[in-house]
């Protein structure tokens, strides 16, 4: 097979690596006020949905990533009534919410309400329904402005959000500041969840300068990952409280996946795969402990030199 004569999403990782996918040729493209959007259907991964270039969810193993996210915080809270989302537009993240008895109400709030309609089109097995959802409000405006605004506490918060590129509509959604906010927003015993860049032994600079920002606002704050195939590399996650430590033990969190009627609900995630998602390697546990600058408003994204020719930043 000559390579040349086929068709390749390139994805620009940073200015020293890039990645090249086999694709067909039904692909979709379009521009929205916020963000380049492109639908391709590659070999390896499916449909793969991809936001200024860089890979947010691909066909075959978005559950890895979206039930990573949204799990660990449902199940450490004892009953979740109210979630607030903000960001997840593929409505995957919703998806996941919502498969627990208890929620009562999901407050998604996406921007880009133009990429949403268009994942509602294009992604019904991302979304499975969740936007008709009765239980569900969807909002387009700014995350942290909804924030600001609303009388509303929650049990769970969950930013499933966009890059920190200098000039992206998600840049004031990872300070110091918002994650103040998030903490005032959320009811006693309450979580907040987040995707949180990638983290590695080799590449966790990022997440660290994450993790000690939201450390200014949580008591405690945990570290969890997986590898997820469609984005090459091992993803970063951070489940945060003020209510003591978010971590389960794997008896704990089993009886709760059964009570809940979840296990035949998740394709990835179970008490087997939570263990090991929060078991990071020695060096890396070392690395997110050493001390270091936050990210604040005006000045959030000083402290990523390594990547300051190019970055992907986030993956949402």
């Amino acid at each position: 097979m000559d390579p040349t004569t086929k068709s390749w999403f390139t994805e620009q990782v940073d200015y020293r690596e890039m990645h090249q996918f086999l694709k067909e040729k039904n692909s979709t493209s379009f521009r929205t006020e916020f963000q380049q959007v492109e639908l391709h259907n590659l070999t390896a991964f499916g449909r793969t949905m991809v936001l200024d270039g860089a890979v947010q969810s691909a066909e075959a193993d978005e559950h890895l990533f979206h039930e990573c996210l949204v799990q660990p915080a449902m199940l450490a809270h004892p009953e979740p009534k109210k979630v607030l989302i903000l960001g997840g537009g593929e409505g995957a993240t919703l998806r996941e919410v919502l498969k627990h008895p208890s929620v009562e109400l999901a407050v998604m709030v996406d921007i880009d309400g133009q990429f949403v309609d268009f994942c509602k089109d294009k992604l019904p097995d991302w979304n499975s329904e969740a936007f008709s959802d009765s239980r569900t409000k969807l909002l387009h405006m700014d995350g942290r402005k909804y924030l600001e605004d609303t009388n509303e506490t929650f049990d769970v918060i969950i930013t499933d959000i966009t890059d920190i590129l200098l000039d992206g509509p998600a840049i004031r959604l990872y300070t110091q500041e918002f994650y103040a906010l998030c903490a005032r927003k959320l009811n006693k015993d309450g979580y907040l969840a987040l995707q949180a860049l990638e983290l590695s032994p080799s590449v966790w600079e990022q997440h660290a300068t994450l993790r000690r920002t939201i450390r200014k606002s949580f008591a405690s704050v945990e570290s969890y990952s997986i590898f997820v195939p469609s984005f090459t590399s091992t993803w970063g996650f951070i489940i945060a409280s003020n209510s003591g430590s978010p971590i389960l033990s794997t008896e704990v969190l089993a009886e709760k996946l059964e009570k809940r009627n979840l296990s035949s609900k998740l394709f990835a995630f179970d008490e087997i795969t939570y263990k090991g998602i929060f078991s990071l390697p020695k060096d890396l546990r070392k690395y997110l402990t050493l001390d270091g600058s936050i990210l604040e408003d005006g000045q959030p994204l000083k402290f990523f030199p390594r990547d300051k020719e190019f970055r992907r930043g986030g993956k949402k």
